[in-house]
Protein backbone atom coordinates (compact mmCIF):
# COMPACT_ATOMS: atom_id res chain seq x y z
CA UNK A 1 0.00 0.00 0.00
CA UNK A 2 1.35 3.77 -0.79
CA UNK A 3 0.71 5.97 2.31
CA UNK A 4 0.81 9.21 2.58
CA UNK A 5 1.68 11.12 6.25
CA UNK A 6 0.56 14.99 6.21
CA UNK A 7 2.95 16.45 8.68
CA UNK A 8 5.18 19.59 9.89
CA UNK A 9 7.59 20.50 12.23
CA UNK A 10 8.52 23.95 13.03
CA UNK A 11 9.96 26.47 15.52
CA UNK A 12 6.29 27.04 16.40
CA UNK A 13 4.52 23.39 16.12
CA UNK A 14 8.21 21.53 17.61
CA UNK A 15 8.89 18.35 16.31
CA UNK A 16 6.14 15.66 18.50
CA UNK A 17 4.39 15.39 15.10
CA UNK A 18 6.88 14.55 12.89
CA UNK A 19 8.52 11.93 15.60
CA UNK A 20 5.69 9.97 16.03
CA UNK A 21 4.36 9.54 12.38
CA UNK A 22 8.34 8.58 11.88
CA UNK A 23 7.61 6.12 14.44
CA UNK A 24 4.76 4.32 12.37
CA UNK A 25 6.02 5.15 8.78
CA UNK A 26 9.13 2.83 10.04
CA UNK A 27 7.04 0.35 11.06
CA UNK A 28 4.46 0.54 7.77
CA UNK A 29 7.91 0.13 6.05
CA UNK A 30 8.88 -3.01 7.74
CA UNK A 31 5.66 -4.61 6.66
CA UNK A 32 6.21 -3.62 2.48
CA UNK A 33 4.29 -0.12 2.66
CA UNK A 34 5.70 2.59 0.61
CA UNK A 35 5.36 5.93 2.97
CA UNK A 36 6.04 9.37 1.47
CA UNK A 37 5.73 12.26 3.81
CA UNK A 38 4.46 15.96 2.39
CA UNK A 39 5.47 18.91 4.43
CA UNK A 40 6.01 22.80 4.19
CA UNK A 41 9.19 23.75 4.30
CA UNK A 42 8.95 26.01 7.18
CA UNK A 43 12.04 27.21 9.83
CA UNK A 44 13.08 24.18 11.89
CA UNK A 45 11.61 21.43 9.82
CA UNK A 46 12.95 17.53 10.18
CA UNK A 47 12.96 17.16 6.42
CA UNK A 48 16.30 16.53 6.84
CA UNK A 49 15.69 14.07 9.72
CA UNK A 50 13.16 12.27 7.71
CA UNK A 51 15.52 11.65 5.03
CA UNK A 52 18.53 10.16 6.93
CA UNK A 53 15.62 7.73 8.42
CA UNK A 54 14.94 6.63 5.46
CA UNK A 55 12.35 8.52 3.70
CA UNK A 56 11.00 10.48 0.85
CA UNK A 57 9.36 13.64 1.45
CA UNK A 58 7.06 16.17 -1.19
CA UNK A 59 7.08 19.79 0.17
CA UNK A 60 3.42 21.37 -0.57
CA UNK A 61 4.22 25.14 -0.14
CA UNK A 62 2.97 27.80 -2.18
CA UNK A 63 2.71 30.93 -1.72
CA UNK A 64 -0.88 32.62 -0.65
CA UNK A 65 -1.47 36.25 0.18
CA UNK A 66 -1.50 38.03 4.03
CA UNK A 67 -5.22 38.07 4.38
CA UNK A 68 -5.52 33.84 3.94
CA UNK A 69 -3.51 33.52 7.34
CA UNK A 70 -5.21 32.26 10.45
CA UNK A 71 -4.44 32.82 14.06
CA UNK A 72 -4.39 29.88 16.67
CA UNK A 73 -3.17 26.18 15.28
CA UNK A 74 -4.32 27.85 12.12
CA UNK A 75 -1.38 29.58 11.80
CA UNK A 76 0.83 26.87 11.27
CA UNK A 77 -0.02 26.38 7.61
CA UNK A 78 1.21 29.47 5.06
CA UNK A 79 -2.23 29.00 3.71
CA UNK A 80 -6.00 27.74 4.41
CA UNK A 81 -6.96 24.61 5.15
CA UNK A 82 -8.15 24.27 1.42
CA UNK A 83 -5.46 25.80 -0.29
CA UNK A 84 -3.17 23.03 1.85
CA UNK A 85 -5.59 20.01 0.80
CA UNK A 86 -5.32 21.32 -3.15
CA UNK A 87 -1.33 21.29 -2.93
CA UNK A 88 -1.54 17.80 -0.97
CA UNK A 89 -3.71 16.76 -3.62
CA UNK A 90 -1.63 17.59 -7.03
CA UNK A 91 1.58 16.20 -5.22
CA UNK A 92 0.00 12.56 -3.84
CA UNK A 93 -0.55 10.51 -6.79
CA UNK A 94 -1.39 6.72 -6.92
CA UNK A 95 -2.17 7.49 -2.91
CA UNK A 96 -4.11 5.00 -1.20
CA UNK A 97 -4.26 5.74 2.45
CA UNK A 98 -3.17 9.00 3.97
CA UNK A 99 -2.50 10.18 7.55
CA UNK A 100 -2.96 13.18 9.11
CA UNK A 101 -1.37 14.66 12.20
CA UNK A 102 -1.62 17.93 12.27
CA UNK A 103 -3.41 20.33 14.79
CA UNK A 104 -4.61 23.08 11.80
CA UNK A 105 -6.13 20.29 10.01
CA UNK A 106 -9.62 18.77 10.87
CA UNK A 107 -12.36 17.75 9.02
CA UNK A 108 -12.85 20.13 6.22
CA UNK A 109 -9.33 19.06 4.83
CA UNK A 110 -10.13 15.41 5.40
CA UNK A 111 -13.02 15.54 3.98
CA UNK A 112 -11.47 17.28 0.56
CA UNK A 113 -9.18 14.68 0.62
CA UNK A 114 -11.73 11.68 0.57
CA UNK A 115 -13.23 13.83 -2.52
CA UNK A 116 -10.94 14.39 -4.67
CA UNK A 117 -8.65 11.41 -4.03
CA UNK A 118 -11.40 8.77 -2.51
CA UNK A 119 -9.19 7.10 0.13
CA UNK A 120 -9.54 6.36 3.13
CA UNK A 121 -8.09 8.69 5.85
CA UNK A 122 -5.97 8.34 9.49
CA UNK A 123 -6.30 11.46 11.53
CA UNK A 124 -3.94 11.52 14.69
CA UNK A 125 -5.48 13.64 17.40
CA UNK A 126 -5.25 14.45 20.40
CA UNK A 127 -7.38 17.80 21.11
CA UNK A 128 -11.05 16.07 20.35
CA UNK A 129 -11.60 17.97 17.40
CA UNK A 130 -14.44 17.10 14.12
CA UNK A 131 -13.41 14.56 11.93
CA UNK A 132 -14.25 13.23 8.08
CA UNK A 133 -11.81 10.40 9.08
CA UNK A 134 -12.03 6.37 8.91
CA UNK A 135 -9.86 5.67 11.56
CA UNK A 136 -8.88 8.74 14.50
CA UNK A 137 -6.50 7.64 16.66
CA UNK A 138 -5.59 9.37 20.10
CA UNK A 139 -3.18 8.14 22.26
CA UNK A 140 -3.79 10.55 25.06
CA UNK A 141 -4.19 8.20 28.77
CA UNK A 142 -7.77 7.68 29.77
CA UNK A 143 -9.05 9.19 26.52
CA UNK A 144 -12.61 7.79 25.51
CA UNK A 145 -13.85 6.46 22.40
CA UNK A 146 -16.99 8.51 23.12
CA UNK A 147 -15.00 12.00 23.57
CA UNK A 148 -15.52 11.49 19.42
CA UNK A 149 -18.30 12.32 17.19
CA UNK A 150 -17.16 9.76 14.77
CA UNK A 151 -18.16 7.18 12.57
CA UNK A 152 -15.24 5.48 11.97
CA UNK A 153 -12.63 3.61 14.01
CA UNK A 154 -11.78 5.35 17.13
CA UNK A 155 -8.51 3.80 18.56
CA UNK A 156 -8.08 5.92 22.12
CA UNK A 157 -5.77 5.55 25.06
CA UNK A 158 -1.82 5.30 25.55
CA UNK A 159 -1.99 1.69 24.65
CA UNK A 160 -1.76 3.30 20.79
CA UNK A 161 0.89 5.42 21.90
CA UNK A 162 3.15 5.30 18.42
CA UNK A 163 6.90 4.89 19.52
CA UNK A 164 9.77 3.95 17.80
CA UNK A 165 10.45 0.01 17.35
CA UNK A 166 13.35 -0.02 19.71
CA UNK A 167 11.33 0.58 22.73
CA UNK A 168 9.37 -2.58 22.54
CA UNK A 169 13.05 -4.05 22.39
CA UNK A 170 14.09 -2.35 25.57
CA UNK A 171 11.11 -2.27 27.53
CA UNK A 172 11.95 -5.78 28.02
CA UNK A 173 15.39 -4.58 29.04
CA UNK A 174 13.48 -2.32 31.97
CA UNK A 175 11.70 -5.05 33.79
CA UNK A 176 13.76 -5.43 36.67
CA UNK A 177 15.39 -2.36 36.55
CA UNK A 178 16.15 -0.45 39.82
CA UNK A 179 17.20 3.06 41.14
CA UNK A 180 21.30 3.34 40.87
CA UNK A 181 23.19 4.29 43.77
CA UNK A 182 24.44 7.81 43.98
CA UNK A 183 25.16 10.08 41.70
CA UNK A 184 21.50 9.83 40.27
CA UNK A 185 21.32 10.17 36.96
CA UNK A 186 18.86 12.61 35.24
CA UNK A 187 18.13 12.81 31.60
CA UNK A 188 16.71 16.21 30.88
CA UNK A 189 14.73 17.12 27.44
CA UNK A 190 12.68 19.69 26.56
CA UNK A 191 12.13 18.85 22.93
CA UNK A 192 13.60 19.76 19.67
CA UNK A 193 12.79 23.85 20.15
CA UNK A 194 12.78 24.65 23.76
CA UNK A 195 11.95 28.28 22.75
CA UNK A 196 11.33 29.21 26.19
CA UNK A 197 14.59 27.82 27.43
CA UNK A 198 13.04 25.71 30.06
CA UNK A 199 16.29 23.43 29.66
CA UNK A 200 18.53 26.49 31.66
CA UNK A 201 15.75 27.27 33.96
CA UNK A 202 15.96 23.75 35.31
CA UNK A 203 19.70 23.23 35.41
CA UNK A 204 20.29 26.40 37.37
CA UNK A 205 17.13 25.00 39.86
CA UNK A 206 19.40 21.51 40.28
CA UNK A 207 23.35 21.89 39.21
CA UNK A 208 24.27 23.55 43.16
CA UNK A 209 21.38 21.55 44.95
CA UNK A 210 22.08 17.67 44.94
CA UNK A 211 24.12 14.86 43.96
CA UNK A 212 23.28 14.61 40.26
CA UNK A 213 24.88 13.65 37.00
CA UNK A 214 22.34 15.24 34.30
CA UNK A 215 22.63 14.64 31.01
CA UNK A 216 20.39 17.85 28.39
CA UNK A 217 19.84 16.58 24.85
CA UNK A 218 19.10 19.94 22.82
CA UNK A 219 19.70 20.15 19.01
CA UNK A 220 21.66 22.37 17.24
CA UNK A 221 18.81 24.15 15.81
CA UNK A 222 17.36 25.41 19.11
CA UNK A 223 17.02 28.77 19.64
CA UNK A 224 19.02 28.23 22.86
CA UNK A 225 21.78 25.70 21.91
CA UNK A 226 24.91 27.85 22.35
CA UNK A 227 23.80 29.44 25.87
CA UNK A 228 22.69 25.70 27.22
CA UNK A 229 25.98 24.15 25.50
CA UNK A 230 28.12 26.61 27.25
CA UNK A 231 26.41 26.10 30.80
CA UNK A 232 26.81 22.15 30.05
CA UNK A 233 30.59 22.88 29.34
CA UNK A 234 31.25 24.72 32.66
CA UNK A 235 29.26 22.25 35.07
CA UNK A 236 31.43 19.25 35.98
CA UNK A 237 28.19 17.38 36.73
CA UNK A 238 26.16 18.03 33.18
CA UNK A 239 26.82 16.54 30.01
CA UNK A 240 25.35 18.08 26.73
CA UNK A 241 24.22 15.72 23.63
CA UNK A 242 22.77 17.71 20.87
CA UNK A 243 21.43 14.29 19.14
CA UNK A 244 20.85 10.89 20.00
CA UNK A 245 19.11 8.52 17.73
CA UNK A 246 18.96 5.35 19.80
CA UNK A 247 16.55 7.56 22.73
CA UNK A 248 15.66 3.75 24.46
CA UNK A 249 19.30 3.12 25.38
CA UNK A 250 19.38 6.80 26.66
CA UNK A 251 16.29 6.17 28.93
CA UNK A 252 17.73 3.22 29.89
CA UNK A 253 21.10 4.33 31.39
CA UNK A 254 19.22 6.83 33.60
CA UNK A 255 16.85 6.82 36.67
CA UNK A 256 14.29 9.67 36.48
CA UNK A 257 13.37 12.47 33.63
CA UNK A 258 12.80 15.97 33.57
CA UNK A 259 11.02 17.84 30.28
CA UNK A 260 8.10 18.55 28.71
CA UNK A 261 5.37 16.13 28.09
CA UNK A 262 4.00 14.69 24.55
CA UNK A 263 5.26 11.31 22.84
CA UNK A 264 8.15 11.33 25.14
CA UNK A 265 6.10 10.65 28.12
CA UNK A 266 5.10 6.82 26.61
CA UNK A 267 8.58 6.54 25.53
CA UNK A 268 9.62 7.56 29.36
CA UNK A 269 6.76 5.10 30.69
CA UNK A 270 7.53 2.29 28.08
CA UNK A 271 10.82 2.31 30.29
CA UNK A 272 9.62 2.78 33.44
CA UNK A 273 11.49 5.98 33.80
CA UNK A 274 10.02 7.87 36.56
CA UNK A 275 9.72 11.85 35.23
CA UNK A 276 9.15 15.57 36.52
CA UNK A 277 7.08 17.18 33.85
CA UNK A 278 6.59 20.66 32.69
CA UNK A 279 4.27 21.41 30.73
CA UNK A 280 5.65 24.38 27.78
CA UNK A 281 1.72 25.00 25.81
CA UNK A 282 -1.80 24.81 26.42
CA UNK A 283 -2.27 21.46 24.26
CA UNK A 284 0.08 19.89 26.88
CA UNK A 285 -2.22 20.43 30.33
CA UNK A 286 -4.57 17.65 29.53
CA UNK A 287 -1.58 14.44 29.16
CA UNK A 288 0.30 16.23 32.25
CA UNK A 289 -3.37 15.71 34.35
CA UNK A 290 -4.03 12.60 33.43
CA UNK A 291 -0.42 11.44 33.97
CA UNK A 292 -0.41 13.19 37.61
CA UNK A 293 -4.11 11.90 38.01
CA UNK A 294 -2.78 7.99 37.16
CA UNK A 295 0.32 9.34 39.55
CA UNK A 296 2.73 7.86 36.71
CA UNK A 297 4.59 11.16 36.85
CA UNK A 298 5.04 14.80 38.69
CA UNK A 299 3.80 18.01 37.51
CA UNK A 300 5.66 21.40 38.26
CA UNK A 301 4.37 24.42 36.96
CA UNK A 302 7.10 26.58 35.14
CA UNK A 303 6.92 29.80 37.33
CA UNK A 304 7.36 26.15 40.35
CA UNK A 305 10.67 25.04 38.31
CA UNK A 306 12.98 26.35 41.63
CA UNK A 307 10.86 23.20 43.30
CA UNK A 308 12.88 20.77 41.13
CA UNK A 309 15.12 19.69 43.61
CA UNK A 310 12.14 18.29 46.20
CA UNK A 311 10.44 16.89 43.32
CA UNK A 312 13.61 14.87 42.53
CA UNK A 313 13.59 13.45 46.02
CA UNK A 314 9.73 13.07 45.80
CA UNK A 315 10.46 10.28 42.65
CA UNK A 316 13.55 8.88 44.69
CA UNK A 317 11.51 8.12 47.32
CA UNK A 318 9.08 6.28 45.50
CA UNK A 319 11.12 5.64 42.54
CA UNK A 320 9.75 1.84 42.35
CA UNK A 321 6.24 2.93 42.57
CA UNK A 322 6.66 5.35 39.62
CA UNK A 323 8.32 2.61 37.70
CA UNK A 324 5.96 -0.17 37.76
CA UNK A 325 2.95 2.54 37.32
CA UNK A 326 4.13 3.92 34.13
CA UNK A 327 5.37 0.41 32.94
CA UNK A 328 1.70 -0.58 33.05
CA UNK A 329 0.09 2.18 30.69
CA UNK A 330 2.51 1.91 27.60
CA UNK A 331 3.61 -1.19 26.15
CA UNK A 332 5.59 0.23 23.32
CA UNK A 333 3.15 -1.58 20.50
CA UNK A 334 1.28 1.14 20.01
CA UNK A 335 2.37 1.49 16.36
CA UNK A 336 2.24 -2.32 15.94
CA UNK A 337 -2.03 -2.07 16.97
CA UNK A 338 -2.43 0.61 14.74
CA UNK A 339 -0.75 -0.25 11.54
CA UNK A 340 -2.43 -4.03 11.87
CA UNK A 341 -5.53 -1.44 12.00
CA UNK A 342 -4.58 -0.32 8.71
CA UNK A 343 -3.54 -4.01 7.20
CA UNK A 344 -7.46 -4.70 8.11
CA UNK A 345 -8.58 -1.06 6.39
CA UNK A 346 -6.79 -2.84 3.40
CA UNK A 347 -8.02 -6.26 3.76
CA UNK A 348 -11.58 -4.24 4.03
CA UNK A 349 -11.52 -2.31 0.42
CA UNK A 350 -10.76 -5.63 -0.94
CA UNK A 351 -13.54 -7.49 0.20
CA UNK A 352 -11.91 -9.40 2.72
CA UNK A 353 -13.53 -10.13 6.63
CA UNK A 354 -11.87 -7.61 9.24
CA UNK A 355 -10.32 -8.78 12.46
CA UNK A 356 -8.63 -7.40 14.67
CA UNK A 357 -7.10 -8.05 18.85
CA UNK A 358 -8.42 -5.96 21.27
CA UNK A 359 -7.34 -6.11 25.15
CA UNK A 360 -9.44 -7.37 27.10
CA UNK A 361 -11.37 -5.52 29.89
CA UNK A 362 -12.42 -6.06 33.34
CA UNK A 363 -16.07 -6.37 32.21
CA UNK A 364 -14.85 -9.33 30.16
CA UNK A 365 -14.36 -11.94 33.00
CA UNK A 366 -17.79 -13.35 32.91
CA UNK A 367 -17.57 -14.08 29.17
CA UNK A 368 -13.82 -15.64 29.67
CA UNK A 369 -15.27 -17.66 32.24
CA UNK A 370 -17.99 -18.92 30.01
CA UNK A 371 -15.24 -20.06 27.36
CA UNK A 372 -12.60 -21.72 29.76
CA UNK A 373 -15.45 -23.90 31.29
CA UNK A 374 -16.47 -24.81 28.06
CA UNK A 375 -15.82 -29.08 28.03
CA UNK A 376 -13.91 -29.09 25.05
CA UNK A 377 -11.87 -26.14 26.07
CA UNK A 378 -11.32 -27.76 28.87
CA UNK A 379 -10.39 -30.76 27.30
CA UNK A 380 -7.07 -30.00 26.21
CA UNK A 381 -5.66 -27.14 28.44
CA UNK A 382 -3.19 -27.91 30.65
CA UNK A 383 -4.70 -26.89 34.03
CA UNK A 384 -7.90 -29.51 32.68
CA UNK A 385 -9.62 -28.67 36.08
CA UNK A 386 -12.83 -26.39 35.64
CA UNK A 387 -11.96 -23.25 38.31
CA UNK A 388 -14.60 -21.21 40.13
CA UNK A 389 -15.82 -18.26 39.62
CA UNK A 390 -13.88 -16.43 42.49
CA UNK A 391 -10.72 -17.95 41.60
CA UNK A 392 -11.20 -17.01 38.03
CA UNK A 393 -11.96 -13.42 39.23
CA UNK A 394 -8.84 -13.05 40.88
CA UNK A 395 -6.91 -14.89 37.81
CA UNK A 396 -8.38 -12.39 35.64
CA UNK A 397 -7.93 -9.17 37.31
CA UNK A 398 -4.46 -10.29 38.18
CA UNK A 399 -3.47 -11.15 34.51
CA UNK A 400 -5.05 -7.23 33.35
CA UNK A 401 -2.80 -5.87 35.99
CA UNK A 402 0.12 -7.40 34.85
CA UNK A 403 2.50 -4.94 32.77
CA UNK A 404 4.43 -8.26 31.40
CA UNK A 405 1.09 -9.80 29.90
CA UNK A 406 -0.81 -9.32 27.20
CA UNK A 407 -4.65 -10.77 27.23
CA UNK A 408 -6.35 -9.55 24.27
CA UNK A 409 -9.85 -11.02 22.46
CA UNK A 410 -10.19 -11.81 19.23
CA UNK A 411 -12.74 -9.67 17.33
CA UNK A 412 -14.56 -9.25 13.92
CA UNK A 413 -16.69 -6.09 13.04
CA UNK A 414 -20.03 -7.65 15.42
CA UNK A 415 -18.51 -9.60 18.12
CA UNK A 416 -15.75 -11.48 20.30
CA UNK A 417 -14.49 -14.63 18.99
CA UNK A 418 -12.05 -15.91 21.22
CA UNK A 419 -9.43 -15.08 23.12
CA UNK A 420 -5.44 -14.84 22.78
CA UNK A 421 -2.93 -14.18 26.25
CA UNK A 422 0.85 -14.19 25.74
CA UNK A 423 2.71 -14.25 29.32
CA UNK A 424 6.27 -13.51 29.78
CA UNK A 425 8.49 -16.32 30.32
CA UNK A 426 12.11 -14.69 30.44
CA UNK A 427 13.37 -11.42 28.02
CA UNK A 428 11.86 -12.00 24.84
CA UNK A 429 9.93 -14.94 25.37
CA UNK A 430 6.47 -15.59 25.86
CA UNK A 431 4.10 -18.33 26.18
CA UNK A 432 0.86 -18.13 23.98
CA UNK A 433 -2.59 -19.38 25.12
CA UNK A 434 -5.60 -19.33 22.98
CA UNK A 435 -9.12 -20.59 22.98
CA UNK A 436 -11.90 -19.92 20.57
CA UNK A 437 -15.87 -19.01 21.53
CA UNK A 438 -17.28 -22.26 21.50
CA UNK A 439 -20.30 -20.96 18.86
CA UNK A 440 -17.40 -20.31 16.22
CA UNK A 441 -15.18 -23.72 16.03
CA UNK A 442 -13.33 -24.41 13.05
CA UNK A 443 -13.80 -21.30 11.56
CA UNK A 444 -10.49 -20.46 11.71
CA UNK A 445 -10.59 -18.04 14.47
CA UNK A 446 -7.07 -19.20 15.75
CA UNK A 447 -5.52 -18.61 12.89
CA UNK A 448 -6.58 -15.33 12.66
CA UNK A 449 -5.45 -14.32 16.15
CA UNK A 450 -1.65 -15.60 15.61
CA UNK A 451 -1.81 -13.96 12.44
CA UNK A 452 -2.77 -10.68 14.39
CA UNK A 453 -0.45 -11.45 17.27
CA UNK A 454 2.40 -11.29 14.35
CA UNK A 455 1.59 -8.01 13.71
CA UNK A 456 1.79 -6.77 17.25
CA UNK A 457 4.52 -8.68 18.61
CA UNK A 458 7.09 -9.58 15.76
CA UNK A 459 9.99 -8.67 18.16
CA UNK A 460 9.76 -11.67 20.60
CA UNK A 461 9.74 -15.52 20.36
CA UNK A 462 6.67 -16.85 21.38
CA UNK A 463 6.33 -20.15 22.34
CA UNK A 464 3.30 -23.12 22.85
CA UNK A 465 2.74 -25.82 24.45
CA UNK A 466 0.52 -28.33 23.11
CA UNK A 467 -0.92 -31.61 25.07
CA UNK A 468 0.23 -35.23 22.62
CA UNK A 469 -3.57 -35.62 21.49
CA UNK A 470 -4.65 -32.17 20.99
CA UNK A 471 -4.35 -32.81 16.92
CA UNK A 472 -6.08 -29.71 15.97
CA UNK A 473 -3.91 -27.44 17.81
CA UNK A 474 -0.62 -29.14 16.69
CA UNK A 475 -1.89 -28.13 12.75
CA UNK A 476 -2.67 -24.48 14.00
CA UNK A 477 0.67 -23.33 15.48
CA UNK A 478 2.86 -26.00 12.40
CA UNK A 479 -0.25 -23.92 9.85
CA UNK A 480 0.95 -20.59 11.51
CA UNK A 481 4.63 -21.46 11.02
CA UNK A 482 5.66 -22.21 14.37
CA UNK A 483 8.83 -24.69 14.89
CA UNK A 484 8.56 -27.79 16.39
CA UNK A 485 10.76 -28.21 19.17
CA UNK A 486 9.29 -31.75 20.53
CA UNK A 487 6.15 -33.95 20.61
CA UNK A 488 4.73 -30.82 23.09
CA UNK A 489 6.65 -27.98 22.13
CA UNK A 490 6.40 -24.80 19.55
CA UNK A 491 8.37 -21.70 19.24
CA UNK A 492 7.85 -19.05 17.01
CA UNK A 493 10.93 -16.58 16.47
CA UNK A 494 11.25 -12.89 16.02
CA UNK A 495 9.69 -12.48 12.59
CA UNK A 496 11.56 -10.40 9.68
CA UNK A 497 14.95 -10.36 11.49
CA UNK A 498 13.97 -8.30 14.35
CA UNK A 499 16.55 -7.62 16.38
CA UNK A 500 16.65 -8.32 20.10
Amino acid sequence: MQIAIRADASLDIGSGHIMRCLALAEILKSQGHLVIFYCQTLPGNLITRIHERGFTTRGIDTPVSKENLLTGYGSWLTRTQSEDAAAFCDQAKDIELVVVDHYALDQDWERQIQQQLSVPVLAIDDLKRRHSADIILDQTLGRSQSEYDAQGVVLCGSQYALLSQAFANAREHAYERALSNHPIRVLMSFGGVDQHNMTGSALNSLVSSLDLEITVLLPPYAPHYHEIKSLADSLANVTHIPFSDQMDALMLSHDMAIGAPGTTSWERACLGLPSIIIPIAENQLNVCEQLCRHNIALMLKEEDIHKLPEAVMQLVNDWQGFHKRGMAICDGLGGYRVAAEINQLEAVSQGMDSYHLALAQPQDAQRIYQWQCHPKTRQHALTPDIPDWSTHEAWFQRKLAQADAYFYLIKDSHEALGAVRLDRLHPFHYLVSIYVSPDHYRKGVASKGLALMDLIHPHIHIHATVLLDNLASHALFTKAGYGKIDSEHYVRPPINGAQL
